[in-house]
């Protein structure tokens, strides 16, 4: 049973309700385009997805396979470049893995055998962004400056292993890791082959709810407490939580009273926190707004 609610935010009391409060009990049947019926369909399309076995027992990754260095700190600049896949490297890639096959280690128990892709495939992967386009940026609309359009510097590349969330659990994947200089690390990039990786499922992509405002990012986990930052604009008001959650999926995402007249339209970041029934472990999470899988510590993109 799908159970959801739109949740106050600590220091603001919903209507009627206790401060901080969340609505852990089943809500009225959903109705068509409310954030209630838009995080049922999301949770019934991920549910149509690759199926028990693949879930239980193939290599679903419920993250993207670019993984950056732990705890790195993002300026707008390498931020914007590392979501959009801007890279450049002059070095000599290795012509081949040190292996042909390897192995996925889940920590909750169990091991797969997969195929590994070489070096200079797995760059291609990761370095996608091609030139950006920089020219279309509208102070009128926005009036703070874009982050910088600069790639990212690659100096070295490694095999190694990289720490990934997936449907069975957190799991040790082989990975190209692959030294950047303005991320002070590795970005790693996981070098299993795609025949062996099932995609989550595809979900609706019908217009949100025009009070739904998109997650960017899962911030901070604590026990049943999910703390998240929501992107609107400094007219919104009223913005509250909203979480859906079933045993194996909770849907985040936050509503609000879109302001009009002569307020600004710039864009704002309001940081939210929702109450879960209980603490998230290794379900799997997605913004309610554009249905993406959200990954905790990582901006959506």
């Amino acid at each position: 049973m799908l159970t959801m609610g739109c949740v106050a935010p600590a220091d603001q009391a919903a209507p009627g309700g206790p401060t901080g409060g969340a609505s852990t009990g089943p809500s009225a049947t959903p109705t068509a385009n409310t954030p209630a019926a838009r995080a049922a369909a999301l949770v019934a399309g991920w549910r149509a997805g690759p199926g028990p076995g693949a879930w239980r027992g193939g290599f679903v990754p419920l993250e993207g396979l670019s993984v950056p260095p732990p705890n790195v700190a993002f300026t707008p600049a390498t931020r914007a470049a590392f979501d959009a896949g801007r890279y450049t490297f002059t070095g000599a890639l290795p012509s081949a893995a040190p292996v042909q096959r390897d192995k996925i280690t889940f920590h909750q128990g169990g091991v797969q055998d997969v195929d590994v892709v070489p070096a200079a495939e797995a760059y291609r992967q990761l370095s996608t962004g091609g030139s950006p386009d920089c020219g279309t940026f509208d102070k009128a609309v926005l009036p703070e400056s874009p982050a910088p359009c600069q790639p990212l510097t690659i100096t070295g590349v490694r095999y190694g292993l990289v720490d990934l969330r997936t449907s069975r659990g957190t799991a040790a994947v082989p990975a190209w890791r692959f030294t950047v200089t303005e991320l002070g690390g590795e970005v790693a990039r996981v070098a299993v082959a795609p025949s062996a990786v099932t995609a989550v499922p595809e979900v609706p992509t019908g217009p949100p709810p025009a009070e739904l405002m998109p997650v960017a990012q899962v911030v901070a986990i604590d026990g049943a407490q999910v703390t998240y930052l929501a992107e609107g604009t400094a007219c919104d008001r009223d913005v509250r939580p909203f979480v859906a959650q079933e045993a194996d999926v909770v849907v985040l995402g936050a509503t609000a009273t879109r302001g009009s007249g002569t307020c600004s339209r710039q864009l704002v970041t309001h940081r939210v926190t929702g109450t879960l029934t209980q603490a998230l472990a290794e379900r799997a999470v997605l913004d309610a707004h554009s249905g993406r899988l959200l990954t905790p510590g990582r901006r959506v993109g």
